[in-house]
């Protein structure tokens, strides 16, 4: 029997609430699991981030140099984690799931020294052609790229529902840096009563359910959390138009709620920004 290691935020027996994140980790720990591997698993989500850093490196230790790890942590603690292991010359098969797709961001003001301690990990996964480019630019070459993936569950049917406006929807983390405000303007700007926006998500300070009360004028509803880990949940995602994703939150790396679109049959209005553009085309 094979045997793995995973390490990463999953937010193990509850849906995927946290974000995009947990959802690819759950995805990948049924996937892993249903090939029958022997799989090991510490679940990083919620957790303090020095117990988290030393739980990890408890579990690499403990990890046989020819079994593999996966590393899918938060950039901060990914780079201590290999700080330690270059120092301690530590040698595993550790495949660095990065999370996101700002690291070569951060990476920018960092010296060549400290960007190759990332040569430690045997793969740098990055789910976007574009940040594997960036990365291989600043001299970290043991890239690989896998994008962003779950199993198709729904099949939408061909016709729309006919509805007496035209059914916009948001669906990801509510919070300012994904266009929340953006999209509000633009619904003031239109000021057409033959739209409608319902808004999905789990909800980021500063916005609550009562924040949303106030543009009930523009037709605009928060809804709540949409889980798609069920077929009700793409089948309700189907019955809208057009799905809005107009982010610019530095995290972004291949947003999962354009793969939901795409399996719920959903038209994109999205930013131009990190992989939104490679994705959708």
């Amino acid at each position: 029997m094979n045997r793995l290691t995973f390490i990463g935020s999953i937010q193990l027996n509850s849906p995927s609430t946290g974000g995009g994140v947990q959802t690819k980790n759950q995805h990948f720990l049924r996937y892993i699991l249903s090939k029958n591997v022997d799989c090991r698993v510490f679940d990083t989500w919620k957790k303090k981030s020095v117990l988290s850093l030393i739980m990890s490196l408890i579990y690499i230790v403990r990890t046989k140099r020819s079994e593999p790890i996966i590393l899918s942590i938060s950039t901060r603690g990914a780079y201590y984690i290999a700080k330690i292991l270059n120092l301690t010359h530590l040698k595993r098969r550790i495949f660095y799931w990065v999370a996101g797709g700002d690291l070569a961001i951060d990476l920018k003001n960092v010296s060549l020294k400290n960007r190759r301690v990332y040569d430690v990990f045997t793969k740098v996964v990055v789910q976007c052609n574009y940040l594997k480019r960036d990365l291989e630019e600043l001299s970290i070459t043991n890239c690989a790229m896998v994008p962003n993936f779950k199993p198709v569950i729904f099949k939408p049917t061909i016709d729309k529902a006919i509805f007496e406006k035209i059914r916009f929807v948001y669906f990801s983390r509510v919070l300012i840096q994904k266009g929340i405000e953006e999209i509000i303007q633009a619904f003031k700007s239109l000021g057409n009563k033959n739209i409608c926006l319902d808004i999905y998500g789990t909800l980021v300070p500063p916005y609550d359910e009562g924040y949303f009360k106030d543009f009930y004028y523009l037709n605009i509803n928060y809804k709540g959390f949409l889980d798609v880990s069920v077929e009700d949940g793409y089948k309700q995602l189907s019955e809208y138009d057009v799905l809005l994703f107009p982010t610019y939150f530095k995290g972004e790396g291949f947003p999962g709620t354009l793969l939901d679109a795409f399996i719920a049959g959903v038209p994109v209005i999205a930013s131009d920004f990190h992989a939104n553009g490679e994705v959708l085309v």
